[in-house]
């Protein structure tokens, strides 16, 4: 039966205290008080709640003066047997969950009735119905934790009544109440069934019990929805402890999923779907609740069809919300300090993306925090986006830190660039007895080439020791190769041989770690092939192709073009630097494919930590990352 359900403000305690002060007839310094009859000690006041067999009003006890609930049957159930039975069975009960039964006796028309604690709160039944609404404000009053808090001593009420051999058969939303300062009640026994009960005074509440008073075998007693099957079917003598584990379970069930766990059905409908199997766990009911699986495993092990198979006690059942709750206390501080982590990280982001003096120091900062966040709860959502949203919006300049790795990364470039440029040009002198096979015109010429070779290998080779210097060393690398290219156009001119050399030497200094600036580039081809052009149109040197009507005729300079050596030379030249060009750079992609792999790598690997629905959302803007060489 539901009691009050209305917050008790301090002025009406306060009211009620004052009118305690000045009660008209007592003496209260007096040995003894008069004795009243129930008129004079009772004023009736307003109801509170009426149930199946009595009706509970707000009584004014002048003895005592305070605020009581007084419990009456009503005119159409005349069972005073089972009324005193309910009265003695809950006076006997003494534990905090229990409401204390004050008084019993009769009124002058001669019905029965009994006073006991006014309580104040609201029960499980309206609470389920506020949180299911999405009453503003509900779940944080009444939170997961706070109710399984509040359940969990239910239980240990309900177990200290089977303990002196009580079974309570009512157990239901509406029967428990919660208080607005941390109480806990469980209402209504007035169907409680005594089993084997050794203590005196139950035992005299039994025998007050008339003949008939009691529950017959078919009988059924209870509320459709959360009677355990042995009790739905009439099975008295399967009653036991655990009847009361099933309608706690059914209890748990709609506290966790927010709806019952059976359909409201009349008595022959229930009983017409006996045989049913039920899903009992509230995460397939309440997928949006996330319901999590230790709790599933609670209401199945409590709901179980078979008594036997059922948690055996009322204790078990809140031994295994304790242990649950103790993890969850542990979750629960891990999310408060995850919240602090999030609100500095969300401090220092908003001076980080001001671009401030401190913008690189308040990022690392931020993201400190939120990684911190993360670690303690990997879940939350916010600290994920928060994450991504650092990740994904770059600070506009490059960090120290990163600075420094870069220039060492590059450093260790530019070594291996001028191990590979400085092999490269002394691969050149091989060609040296080709020349000689062609037969040698010009030696100063060939001095030359040989000199210009030497020095950009030299050149090439300095970068190893002094990497940092790369830029001046590469300058000079531009002229002296400028230079053997121009030399090397004494052989057949600058329209042949000469330019695809020069072409593979441009393309290595524009791939330069350093990178080669285009004006540097661009001077380098008018130097190795322009000029030497340009000076023989204006005569300077000697003309290298003689156009007559018959077509182009080259005129070496520098060498002696020998048919089978000439063929053989060229051919091998031609041969090895379209070689040597196609392994730089296929050496290159491998270097960049691998770049990108690593990059894709790393962007996977972040992407764990952030939940599947806010991947979806930043991944169109993630997946066109790439990488390109840079070009100055």
């Amino acid at each position: 039966m539901r009691e009050l359900n209305e917050a008790a403000t301090e002025d009406e305690y306060a009211q009620t205290l004052r009118s305690s002060e000045n009660q008209t007839g007592l003496d209260v310094g007096t040995a003894a008080l008069a004795e009243l009859g129930f008129d004079e000690r009772y004023e009736i006041r307003h109801l509170i709640a009426e149930g199946g067999m009595g009706q509970v009003v707000v009584a004014k006890d002048r003895q005592i003066g305070r605020d009581i609930a007084l419990k009456r049957m009503l005119e159409t159930r005349r069972d005073g047997a089972r009324f005193v039975r309910e009265a003695r069975i809950q006076g006997q009960l003494e534990h905090p969950a229990i409401v204390p039964v004050y008084d019993l006796g009769l009124d002058p028309a001669g019905e029965a009735w009994f006073t006991m604690k006014q309580v104040r709160g609201s029960t499980l039944a309206e609470i389920v119905k506020r949180l299911r609404s999405g009453e503003l404000g509900a779940r944080n009053l009444y939170s997961r934790r706070r109710l399984l808090t509040a359940f969990s001593s239910v239980c240990l009420a309900i177990d200290f009544a089977h303990a002196r051999g009580v079974v309570h058969r009512d157990l239901k939303p509406d029967n428990i109440m919660l208080g607005g300062f941390g109480e806990v009640y469980v209402l209504d026994w007035g169907i409680a069934k005594i089993l084997g009960s050794t203590d005196p005074a139950l035992e005299d509440a039994r025998a007050h019990a008339a003949p008939g008073s009691g529950t017959s075998a078919g009988q059924i007693v209870g509320t459709v929805g959360y009677m355990a099957p042995e009790q739905l079917l009439g099975e008295i003598d399967s009653i036991s402890p655990r009847t009361d584990v099933w309608a706690l379970g059914a209890i748990l069930f709609e506290l966790l999923a927010l709806v019952p766990l059976l359909p409201r059905r009349s008595l022959g409908e229930a009983l017409a779907h006996t045989d049913e199997e039920v899903d009992a766990r509230p995460s397939v009911r309440a997928a949006a609740e996330q319901i999590p699986p230790e709790l599933d495993a609670i209401c199945m092990a409590a709901l179980a069809r078979n008594p036997d198979q059922r948690l055996a006690s009322a204790r078990d059942l809140s031994d295994a919300i304790e242990r649950y709750l103790d993890g969850d206390r542990d979750s629960q501080r891990r999310r408060e300090l995850a919240d602090k982590h999030l609100e500095r990280a969300e401090v220092a982001t908003t001076r980080a993306f001001a671009n401030g003096p401190d913008a690189l120091t308040a990022r690392h900062q931020a993201m400190q925090e939120v990684s911190r966040a993360l670690a303690l709860d990997p879940t939350r959502e916010d600290a994920s986006d928060a994450m991504l949203r650092l990740l994904l919006s770059p600070p506009p300049e490059i960090p120290p830190e990163a600075r420094e790795e870069l220039r060492q990364s590059t450093l260790q470039a530019v070594r291996t660039v001028g191990w590979v440029g400085g092999l490269g040009f002394l691969s050149m002198l091989f060609f040296l007895p080709m020349f000689l096979w062609m037969g040698i015109r010009d030696w100063t010429s060939v001095g030359i080439a040989i000199g210009a070779i030497l020095a950009s290998a030299g050149l090439a080779f300095a970068q190893i020791k002094w990497p940092e210097r790369s830029r001046p060393f590469m300058l000079a690398m531009i002229a002296t190769s400028a230079l053997l290219i121009a030399t090397l156009t004494r052989i057949t001119g600058p329209l042949m041989s000469a330019p695809i050399l020069a072409i593979a030497i441009c393309i290595s200094f524009s791939l330069h770690p350093f990178g080669a600036r285009l004006t540097g580039v661009i001077g380098f081809l008018v130097a190795s092939l322009v000029v030497p052009m340009a000076l023989e149109a204006v005569g300077v040197l000697d003309k290298s192709y003689v156009f007559t009507v018959e077509g182009m005729r080259v005129v070496p300079h520098m060498l002696q073009l020998r048919p089978t050596p000439t063929l053989v030379t060229f051919s091998l030249m031609g041969l090895t630097t379209g070689v040597a060009l196609t392994l730089y750079l296929a050496t290159l992609r491998d270097s960049l494919r691998n770049a990108q792999e690593q990059l894709h790598v790393h962007t996977w690997n972040l992407r764990q930590l952030v939940p599947a629905n806010i991947q979806r959302a930043y991944q169109p803007r993630a997946s066109r990352s790439s990488i390109a060489p840079p070009m100055r």
